[in-house]
């Protein structure tokens, strides 16, 4: 009988190489998720810091202030878009001073979220607008003011809508990518408690995870700010958000009644 070389094909030998290329690409996919994974919730709760800030600032007072100095500057070439462009990063900054209850307070913030990126010109462009007419009226320049918290001040308190897009976008894909796994290893984790096959709700359920955004944006966006591309983009969260909703009903609604493990 002829005898197999240790390196034929079912060998041991062979099978050596095929576990050490197989536990290499686990580990490649464990670090691509906790990449990805940290990156989700630094943009993520970026995201919902934002929102609340719009939310929380419905109710601040409108204060005169004296504009001391601004100025909007180019920081490079622009990777940092929505859709692929060569404009360069644009970056708007400004210092004012403000008196509440005599007392006085030096402010920096221009918006809710730091508007660095090459999309968020209609913001930005309304915002400078803002400042170049304070300048024409000897640095007069109203603002907004916590109450609570008068040391918190913002120039323009609207939602930055292109800003929530990109970042929910972002959200989606590819930080996605790591929220769907993570989402799949809790459903299964979860399905050998309770004796169920739940992974088919993961993909529905990543789905909806990732278009709870839409909602809180719509709500506090001002209407006419939704332009072509923000809207475009906004029913495409949307309609994500609905297939994981009827993807979920489906799943539901077909789960046998006895489909508990004997």
């Amino acid at each position: 009988m002829a005898r197999r070389s240790p390196l034929q094909p079912g060998s041991a030998a062979a099978a050596i190489p095929r576990r050490k290329a197989s536990a290499a690409w686990r580990w490649l996919a464990a670090v691509l998720v906790l990449v990805l994974g940290g990156a989700a919730a630094w943009q993520g709760q970026r995201l919902a810091a934002t929102l609340a800030g719009a939310w929380d600032s419905r109710h601040w007072v409108a204060v005169d202030a004296q504009l001391l100095a601004w100025q909007e500057t180019g920081v490079g070439k622009g990777s940092i878009s929505i859709m692929p462009s060569a404009k360069p990063l644009r970056e708007l900054r400004a210092r004012y001073q403000y008196h509440v209850a005599d007392r006085s307070y030096l402010g920096e913030r221009v918006a809710l979220a730091p508007l660095r990126d090459n999309f968020s010109d209609l913001h930005r462009d309304r915002i400078v607008a803002t400042l170049r007419l304070a300048e024409s009226q000897g640095g007069r320049l109203p603002i907004w003011v916590d109450p609570d918290d008068p040391a918190r001040a913002v120039i323009d308190r609207r939602l930055p809508l292109a800003w929530c897009v990109f970042a929910s976008l972002v959200l989606l894909m590819p930080c996605g990518l790591a929220t769907l796994v993570l989402v799949s290893g809790a459903l299964a984790w979860a399905g050998r408690a309770a004796r169920r096959d739940l992974k088919p709700l993961a993909l529905p359920l990543w789905a909806l995870l990732h278009a709870l955004p839409v909602l809180p944006v719509l709500a506090l966006a001002d209407s006419g700010d939704i332009g072509l591309v923000s809207g475009a983009l906004l029913g495409l969260l949307t309609a994500v958000g609905l297939a994981g909703l009827f993807g979920l009903a489906r799943q539901v609604l077909a789960a046998p009644t006895g489909s508990a493990k004997g």
